[in-house]
């Protein structure tokens, strides 16, 4: 039987390739998806589909709280490099987590209004494998 873990117990680092890694607070969800390209090979006569595998990808979205304080999303998502990225489902198991390297994007720098908190959110588009450690 597995361990389950709640995600409130998460953390996300950001890093420029040569920096030291950075900690993004205020984050309210995160999520890692993955994705591959799939070419159909079908011929005619085939009573079934056949694909083959080509390159896979992966993004990284997550959002929040916009911190004032804080310039380490707009710093990146401007940033001409990629960025690395570590994220801990469980910040308590320092040995469990995925990290990266991507562009990242902020398709919500910031948002906000009458009846709502200020938000963020960001993207991270990978450039290379996702790993898992």
């Amino acid at each position: 039987m597995g361990t389950p873990v709640h995600g409130i117990n998460g953390v996300l680092y950001l890093s420029p390739g040569t920096g030291a890694a950075i900690e993004i607070g205020e984050l309210k969800d995160y999520s890692i998806e993955t994705d591959t390209d799939l070419q159909d090979v079908t011929a005619l006569g085939d009573a079934w589909d056949r694909m083959v595998r080509g390159a896979m990808r992966w993004t990284l979205n997550a959002s929040g709280n916009f911190d004032k304080a804080s310039k380490s999303l707009w710093l990146a998502a401007v940033a001409t490099t990629v960025q690395s990225f570590y994220l801990y489902p469980d910040r308590s198991v320092t040995t469990s987590y995925y990290y990266g390297q991507g562009w990242v994007k902020a398709p919500r720098v910031v948002a906000g209004g009458v009846r709502a908190a200020s938000s963020v959110s960001l993207q991270i588009a990978g450039n290379g494998a996702l790993s898992l450690n």
